[in-house]
């Protein structure tokens, strides 16, 4: 069975985060901090591009105070929630310690073709 979805631009990494989601086990509120972390992310990531954030500061910009509050805000959070569905993150290995994003998502903007999640579930005998 094929289900396309074909989100707005700016729930693509919702989406894919949910459709990755069976693997990763994240509870809703995970998602959205994922989802405002890789938002987040690909924003200075094109403003790096453009020259006017330095590359190697992205995740210094993503973690610091003033970036946080920015999320927090965002997904209307408090800083102890806030920060523990970070730790939460980085337990489940979705982040690694040091908070960056792991490689499924960083090169999510690079995709040149269409992106296709397979799920192939095999009945045993």
């Amino acid at each position: 069975m094929l289900i396309p979805v074909n989100p707005i631009r700016n729930d693509i990494y919702k989406a894919y985060i949910m459709c990755l989601n069976p693997l990763l086990k994240l509870k809703p509120r995970e998602i959205e901090v994922l989802d405002i972390l890789s938002k987040t992310y690909f924003h200075l990531n094109e403003a790096s591009k453009k020259g006017q954030v330095p590359q190697n500061e992205i995740y210094t910009r993503i973690h610091g105070g003033a970036g946080r509050k920015v999320m927090r805000d965002a997904v209307k959070m408090s800083e102890a929630s806030f920060n523990n569905h970070i730790s939460q993150l980085k337990k489940k290995k979705v982040i690694d310690n040091d908070g960056k994003l792991p490689k499924f998502i960083t090169d999510l903007e690079t995709q040149k073709e269409p992106l296709k999640i397979q799920y192939v579930i095999e009945c045993q005998k």
